[in-house]
């Protein structure tokens, strides 16, 4: 045996003790990123606080990554699904929730979702609108009460119907539909149920009140997360990757260039990649792009004044002052105040809520 063949032996020996181990954490470790109403996400807009509210509740809590059928719901008390961006439901599933709910089961549906899927859950279509607000109270309440919930403001119905109205003010946010023997709830803005949101305790009473006694099933097959059906066990399955690792380091131990020695491409880094889901997400929510730019503008003009200390009423001039001594570019200015309604200046606009809520979160913090 010649020494090259004895190093690429004892550095892939290595390499795999180390991709096991590592294999073996990354099993034990909670997913912290991912989309927008995942149960599996501990960031902010991730509902992995709800989940383990209810656990610590004592509820039997689940996660499902199958399509929904009869089985994946056989047992189950409550469905619930957050932000559905990824899979859209299948006529099969939403008959299989139809019947679900019929039988006396509840379906919780939080966010924006498109109107086909709620007629047929509840045979009424409300009309979701990108406009919100932050402080919500429950139906009929003064504000300040001790059923106040907050949200990020992304979200309202534009008529009730035949449901009944439990959360908003002018426009309700939250409705409870009777259908059959069971209850659909429909939230306008998933964010009531965000990690952030739970930190309040009128957000963390509805959380935990709107769902029953369980079992509680958390769709997540609509977030992207599927159930492989293998013969291979779910470990080996994991470590797969690792073990395609290790034998790259054993190839690049004998002397072989694999790959060029530049990158010719630049990846975008997650920040920037989470930044481009949410446009486009907001850009299929929308239907017609420019529609929200009135909300999106007012949103915007609000963060300006609230960052600057100027009066919320204040005219345009002053809050154009106070955004560029924010920092704020003169183009993205010009998208704030006013201007052309088209989609370049939908994004202006987008990017600079984004920074102002960011920059005025991190001012509350410190």
């Amino acid at each position: 045996m010649n020494r090259r063949t004895v190093v690429v032996v004892v550095v892939s020996v290595v390499a795999l003790n180390v991709a096991v181990l590592v294999g073996a954490l990354l099993d034990r470790s909670e997913v912290v990123e991912g989309p927008a109403g995942s149960s599996y996400v501990t960031a902010p807009d991730g509902v992995a606080a709800w989940y383990e509210l209810l656990r610590r509740r004592g509820v039997d809590v689940r996660r499902l990554r199958l399509p929904v059928d009869a089985s994946t719901l056989a047992d189950a008390g409550t469905f619930v699904v957050v932000e559905p961006g990824v899979a859209a439901f299948a006529p099969s599933e939403l008959d299989a929730l139809r019947r679900f709910v019929e039988d006396g089961g509840t379906v919780v549906v939080a966010g924006n979702v498109d109107a086909a899927t709620v007629e047929r859950l509840v045979d009424f279509d409300p009309g979701w609108d990108p406009a919100g607000d932050e402080t919500i109270s429950p139906w009929g309440a003064p504000p300040g009460g001790p059923g106040e919930v907050r949200a990020a403001g992304f979200g309202s119905w534009d008529r009730a119907g035949p449901g009944l109205p439990v959360l908003g003010g002018a426009r309700p946010v939250a409705l409870t539909f009777g259908v059959g023997d069971g209850i659909v709830h429909l939230v306008a803005d998933g964010s009531v149920f965000a990690n952030w949101a739970l930190a309040y305790p009128g957000n963390a009473r509805y959380a935990a009140g709107v769902v029953g006694d369980g079992p509680v099933v958390f769709d997540e097959f609509r977030h992207g997360y599927t159930e492989a059906r293998s013969a291979l066990p779910a470990a080996w399955r994991r470590t797969w990757p690792l073990l395609a690792f290790v034998v790259l380091v054993g190839l690049y131990a004998a002397g072989r260039r694999l790959v060029p020695a530049q990158e010719t491409t630049r990846d975008l880094g997650p920040g920037r990649e989470r930044y481009v889901e949410s446009v486009a997400g907001l850009l299929v929510r929308a239907g017609d792009p420019t529609a929200t730019l009135p909300a999106l503008r007012a949103e915007a003009r609000r963060l300006v004044a609230t960052r600057a200390g100027v009066a919320a009423d204040a005219d345009a001039d002053r809050l154009e002052h106070a955004a560029r001594r924010l920092g704020l570019d003169s183009r993205t200015v010009a998208a704030i105040m006013g201007g052309d309604d088209d989609t370049e200046t939908l994004l202006a606009v987008h990017r600079a809520v984004a920074s102002l809520r960011t920059a005025t979160t991190e001012r509350v913090l410190r």
